[in-house]
């Protein structure tokens, strides 16, 4: 968790987390389910500012969330599954067109090969 003054910082407010579970499964014990978290909390000072300057959407936070499974397919090998979900990705600045980005899913995998 990091805080700082309002009136001198973009970010006065940040903080993430996430929790590990392994060997869920008696027949998986290699195996890890993960969950976190990620907030970035914009100072008043800018929320304020961009509020005032008539913009679209103000910016005043980002936040996230995370799950993903590794299952060790074989010793070495891994295959990651993982889901994003983000509220207010950009902190609400808008693009170009004055719209702002909307929240956005984002899915992936990755794997990995130990030799």
């Amino acid at each position: 968790m990091i805080g700082g003054p309002t009136e001198e910082n973009l970010i006065d407010f940040y903080t993430d987390g996430g929790i590990i579970f392994s060997g869920m499964f008696p027949h998986r014990p290699d195996d890890i389910l993960a969950a976190g978290f990620a907030y970035t909390g914009i100072s008043n000072q800018v929320h304020g500012l961009d509020g005032s300057q008539g913009l679209p959407s103000d910016r005043n936070f980002e936040a996230l969330v995370e799950i993903c499974y590794t299952a060790q397919l074989k010793t070495g090998w891994t295959l990651q599954p993982d889901f994003q979900y983000i509220w207010r990705p950009e902190v609400g600045v808008p693009e170009p067109s004055g719209k702002t980005v909307p929240n956005a899913a984002v899915w992936g995998v990755r794997t990995t090969i130990n030799f």
